[in-house]
């Protein structure tokens, strides 16, 4: 079995560009998604 040597993959940057997301950044982008999907009841204290 061969060992992965490519290590600096998992790493994160002190520091990211937008040109590393070459899709572009979206904010809120499962926002709606999550909206739907969660069923949280809130109670009075």
């Amino acid at each position: 079995m061969k060992k992965d040597n490519d290590t600096d993959k998992d790493k994160l940057r002190s520091e990211y560009k937008r040109s590393d997301f070459p899709g572009g950044l979206v904010r809120g982008k499962y926002a709606k998604r999550l909206k739907e999907s969660s069923n949280i009841v809130v109670l009075r204290p």
